[in-house]
């Protein structure tokens, strides 16, 4: 048995079983390190839960087990700005995390670099 995406795709659109649109990502939930990883899931099972129409996304990129990252904090919260993320969620290895906002207008972000 096969089903090729594009088949799937024709099915589901003529059935109207596609969103019309994507939901906008609230929440980007980043693991300091590998430990963490099983936290960040369990943490995004429960934003989903708790708060169905928000996006929860997971910051997974890097290879942990050498203990590289892909991507620098400073270049995680740019993405976040760049696609509108509200809040980044910091998971730590003990399942403890800290959020920050994320500035995403240029409005909003010379009031916060005058405030700090």
């Amino acid at each position: 048995f096969s089903l090729t995406l594009e088949s799937l795709q024709r099915v589901l659109q003529s059935s109207d079983r596609l969103p019309q649109s994507s939901r906008k990502t609230h929440t980007l939930l980043v693991p300091t390190e590998v430990e963490a990883v099983p936290f960040v899931l369990k943490l995004a099972a429960e934003l989903r839960a708790q708060h169905p129409n928000q996006g929860i996304e997971i910051e997974l990129l890097g290879d942990f087990s050498a203990g590289q990252k892909a991507r620098s904090p400073e270049d995680i919260v740019g993405y976040a700005r760049s696609c509108q993320i509200e809040e980044i969620a910091w998971v730590q290895a003990d399942g403890s995390f800290h959020t920050t906002r994320t500035p995403i207008n240029s409005k909003e972000l010379s009031i916060r670099e005058a405030l700090s």
